[in-house]
């Protein structure tokens, strides 16, 4: 599903039948296999880009999918061994959607995929690593990201951080 979000062609999602011709032209093309393919919950893709959200990122002025960061960090902030000041870990990762919208706002929304989770538990389970991401944009960039997102892709909700 995550493949799906991140190839899907935002011009081309007018409604559903739209969203079904793409599944199964990246089948076509073997990006999905046909057993992916199937079960792909086409009703949740239609969620998210009717939803406000999904509206706001395909009006956004620039969309930024698979957004790959890496950065030095200081060990000690995240591991109570690390005595010395000057030891560093290496993070990397790769950001689902950062968009920028007209007025220069920065948006991220990362989507999970995990069967059946509450608002709650997504929340708890991945703040740190939406604060983490958040931080490498704003260092990087040196632009804030005004709203952090979920969209839990089992359910078709969208959680805000």
């Amino acid at each position: 599903m995550h493949t799906v979000m991140q190839q899907l062609d935002l011009s081309d999602i007018a409604n559903i039948s739209a969203i079904e011709r793409q599944l199964d032209q990246l089948a076509e093309k073997g990006i999905l296999t046909e057993a992916e393919r199937g079960t792909i919950n086409i009703g949740n893709i239609w969620t998210f880009v009717s939803s406000k959200l999904g509206r706001r990122m395909r009006a956004a002025k620039a969309v930024y999918r698979e957004l790959p960061f890496g950065r030095l960090l200081p060990a000690h902030t995240y591991y109570k061994e690390a005595t010395d000041e000057d030891d560093q870990i290496f993070l990397q990762g790769i950001i689902d959607v950062l968009f920028e919208e007209e007025n220069g706002d920065y948006i991220l929304l990362d989507y999970k995929t995990d069967r059946k989770i509450s608002a709650a538990t997504a929340r708890a389970r991945y703040q740190f690593q939406i604060d983490l991401y958040c931080d490498a944009v704003e260092t990087i960039l040196g632009k804030e990201v005004k709203e952090r997102y979920l969209f839990l892709l089992d359910t078709g909700r969208e959680v805000r951080l």
